[in-house]
């Protein structure tokens, strides 16, 4: 899997988050872009200047790239980790249920 901070249409502002499934042999699989506004939402920010509040965002300026206005929360960050997690969940292999079975469906006894 790839993940990467991708632009969707504005230079040096990445609004969103790309996740891309690939095959060791055969490259990408499956991708999707998550929009951070999709994601968050508009979130309010004590600066005067945005009392709508702010879609959160990084950007570049100059040498920074940091967060513009907003700084996500452990929260946040947790949202977006669990949406990525939700859209890989489609590719992994199913676990087996820690009830003692093998692979085979054969329940293990102790000896």
């Amino acid at each position: 899997m790839r993940v990467e901070f991708v632009t969707t249409g504005t230079s040096d502002h990445y609004e969103a988050i790309k996740a891309t499934v690939i095959n060791r042999t055969d490259g990408p699989v499956d991708a999707v872009t998550l929009r951070f506004s999709d994601l968050l939402g508009r979130k309010t920010v004590s600066n005067p200047n945005f009392r709508e509040g702010v879609t959160p965002y990084i950007w570049r300026y100059g040498d920074r790239t940091e967060w513009y206005v907003y700084q996500p929360t452990k929260a946040d960050y947790a949202q977006i980790s669990e949406a990525i997690n939700d859209y890989l969940d489609v590719y992994r292999e199913p676990k087996l249920e820690q009830t003692g079975q093998s692979e085979n469906g054969l329940t293990m006894r102790g000896m």
